[in-house]
């Protein structure tokens, strides 16, 4: 399945993993397919708490902004 922007890998090198990583997804997001970014991640064995934020497109309205900020275990330390 092709995105508008045709995304079909990312073209940089992990140089380091950190030791806690937060990857927010929308789960209604049409640019960038959640399959690329996962595959991406477990390919390079980045260990990350991976959330779907339902109802979330590409764009981060404040709505959304709010639900990640509060979805956050890394924010609330």
């Amino acid at each position: 399945k092709k995105t508008k922007l045709d995304i079909k890998f990312f073209d940089i090198k992990p140089v380091r993993n950190f030791a806690r990583i937060e990857t927010f997804l929308g789960s209604e997001d049409k640019l960038i397919d959640k399959s690329i970014t996962l595959k991406f991640l477990e390919e390079n064995k980045i260990k990350s708490d991976i959330k779907i934020i339902d109802g979330m497109e590409h764009r981060l309205p404040l709505n959304y902004f709010e639900e990640i900020y509060n979805k956050s275990k890394l924010l609330k330390q």
